[in-house]
């Protein structure tokens, strides 16, 4: 009965999210990073976005924070979460702000990125061109990317992207990466979350027990 009992516990945790951390989601921490006016209550950084890293950096305004001001305004309907969001001119030759995070790729864990994505209410439609990654790399041999998918926003509003994938045992420990892309002017970032679900029937399943970061996956959204 005991183990009975047991196993009905265990398998009710493939329901449960496992949150997996990711520093400064919604690109809120602006601890030592200087802001530029860009207009009535608007501000905007060009220095690295604490604890991500860009590939962008240079030229003047290639990436950095960006606080549009109380919405809706001339930027935004709307934002997602929070007052700052990441952007990123990346150009023709592309760029990425992009994170490691500190947990690897486990056998057995469904594995799910969502990040929102926005489309300035001042550019042309055609000026959307970002996009997102989840980035699997071995200890040797190439990376795997996993690129999320969604509906392109409208002008004005964000659009949840995800990208998912399973952990197999020739994936096991690998790093995970988070990239937030763009290849074009510009691309626009929020919200940016990444949790992992057991497999159903994964022997894996018993080895979560007891983890701390075992938790309820709640997406946070600003009401429209």
């Amino acid at each position: 009965m005991i183990l009975a009992g047991l196993l009905f516990s265990v398998t009710g945790l493939s329901a449960l999210p496992i949150v997996i951390t990711v520093n400064n989601p919604s690109f809120e921490i602006t601890t030592g990073v200087n802001f530029i006016p860009c207009g009535l209550n608007c501000a905007v950084s060009e220095e690295q976005i604490p604890q991500w890293t860009s590939t962008v950096s240079t030229p003047t305004f290639q990436s950095g924070q960006f606080q549009p001001g109380p919405t809706p305004n001339q930027f935004f309907n709307f934002l997602p979460d929070g007052n700052t969001t990441a952007y990123n001119n990346g150009g023709p030759t592309g760029g990425t702000i992009s994170q490691t995070v500190g947990d690897t790729v486990q056998n057995g864990l469904i594995y799910l990125l969502t990040v929102d994505l926005g489309s300035r209410l001042d550019f042309s439609p055609t000026a959307f061109q970002a996009s997102a990654n989840l980035v699997l790399t071995p200890l040797s041999g190439p990376p795997i990317v996993i690129p999320a998918t969604g509906t392109p926003p409208a002008l004005g509003n964000w659009s949840e992207y995800t990208a998912t994938f399973t952990g197999t045992a020739a994936t096991a420990g690998d790093s995970i990466t988070i990239q937030l892309v763009s290849s074009g002017l510009q691309g626009n970032f929020d919200n940016v979350h990444l949790t992992a679900i057991p497999e159903p029937g994964s022997a894996g399943l018993l080895g979560l027990v007891g983890l701390p970061a075992l938790a309820y996956f709640r997406r946070r959204r600003t009401a429209r």
